[in-house]
């Protein structure tokens, strides 16, 4: 992208890297732009969407930051059905190394609840400059008070109703903030909901 396409601060570049959108925002001007890249990734039912605030935060310090969404989400590819229900968190990995692959240096990644476990796969086979897990999901073998959320393995899993979904995600933000936010997600594998 030129530089001109970042004279706004708040200007967001959707970018596309093998069929994995990507929203990207580059320092802002007058700030002192950083070396590290910093990579986003949402967690279940979300998309990159849910990253826009924090990379204009980001960006007005000087961090370049790349938002991804997976395949099946937002403007990703879509997977097909069958894909789509099978789909692990592991396999959201390749997602991110496609993404981490296109940057010129290993990025800081920055990521929440399901997205930090398929960042950890990502990590244990790829460089990176550092990890921040926001709220991270943990294993269901890891995790001692276990959630138990009933899935259908033939059917995709939520979003649940708007009430428990304000509570679980979105409990710092105004009703129509929030409602707005919940016609964004998309429903998760029942694979994926499984594991945490």
């Amino acid at each position: 992208p030129s530089e001109k396409e970042y004279e706004m601060p708040n200007h967001i570049v959707d970018s596309e890297v093998g069929g994995i959108h990507v929203a990207r925002r580059r320092p802002a001007p007058g700030s002192t732009a950083r070396p590290t890249p910093v990579l986003l990734v949402h967690g279940g039912l979300h998309g990159a969407w849910c990253w826009d605030d924090f990379t204009e935060y980001l960006s007005a310090r000087g961090w370049n930051c790349h938002a991804l969404s997976w395949r099946g989400r937002g403007k990703s590819q879509s997977l097909p059905p069958e894909e789509a229900l099978r789909r692990s968190i592991e396999d959201v990995a390749p997602d991110i190394e496609a993404v981490a692959s296109g940057l010129q240096e290993p990025p800081i990644i920055i990521a929440h609840s399901m997205g930090a476990l398929a960042s950890l796969k990502y990590a244990e086979r790829n460089r990176h400059a550092g990890m921040v897990l926001l709220t991270p999901g943990l294993p269901r073998e890891a995790t001692p008070d276990k959630l138990e959320v009933p899935t259908d393995p033939t059917q995709m899993w939520g979003p649940p109703p708007f009430e428990l979904t304000q509570e679980l995600f979105f409990s710092g933000t105004d009703e129509e903030l929030a409602r707005r936010y919940y016609e964004l997600l998309v429903p998760e594998s029942p694979r994926a909901v499984a594991q945490v």
